[in-house]
């Protein structure tokens, strides 16, 4: 059986604003290189036989810190980057709630059913991902292997190993730096834990203030 370690992205400058990234490039904030060291940290000298990332640099950055933290190679693979947004790229929340409520609505309520002007439709996030995931299966029969990616890849496989329809990715959580682990020897896998923060916060107390507070964030 093989368990997979999916993880989201540390944070982003755009993500403290709320500002949507899709394929665009923003560094990593100061908490997020604090979360990728602590990410790095957590997996150090465990038995991972392979570290496979999004070709982001977001996602990139800390997977080659995990490859180094394990000793284990690492592999870019572009099916796990971020959904693309098209014209919603580089626009903040309330910039989308002034140009596109309807759309913007229909994104948050029934997001399989939205059509982003030059995005991609989040049912080709979830084939192309999905996919992946069970290259991983095929792969790695009895290993553990990190993935690191972005928010809707973790929602859609988490969505996908608990059976849930895609419209209801946005009611569950992928934090940055949160852990989503899949096991499984074929496809969709069972969902074990959903977005872990253990690694980057010391209490139920304080990961529960980090993430629980509902602030809408940009895509990741």
């Amino acid at each position: 059986m093989t368990a997979v370690y999916v993880i989201r992205h540390p944070q982003t400058t755009w993500n403290v604003v709320s500002r949507y990234q899709g394929r665009l490039e923003p560094p990593l904030s100061r908490e997020g290189e604090a979360q990728a060291r602590l990410l790095a940290r957590a997996f150090a000298g465990q038995d991972v036989a392979a570290v496979i990332t999004s070709p982001l640099c977001r996602a990139l950055t800390v997977g080659r810190d995990i490859s180094v933290a394990t000793d284990s190679p690492l592999i870019v693979d572009q099916r796990f980057t971020e959904i693309g947004l098209g014209e919603w790229e580089g626009l903040t929340i309330d910039e989308l709630r002034a140009r596109y409520p309807d759309l913007l609505r229909c994104w948050h309520e029934t997001p399989d059913t939205a059509q982003i002007p030059g995005g991609e439709a989040l049912s080709d996030v979830a084939m192309r991902a999905t996919d992946a995931l069970g290259d991983i299966f095929r792969g790695y029969p009895a290993g553990n292997v990190v993935v690191v990616t972005h928010s809707v890849v973790v929602r859609v496989l988490a969505a996908r190993a608990v059976g849930l329809d895609l419209n209801a990715v946005h009611r569950l959580p992928a934090s940055n730096a949160g852990i989503t682990t899949l096991c499984g020897s074929k496809l969709p896998g069972r969902l074990v834990w959903l977005n872990n923060v253990s690694a980057v916060y010391q209490s139920p107390i304080a990961a529960a203030e980090a993430v629980g507070c509902g602030e809408e964030r940009g895509a990741a």
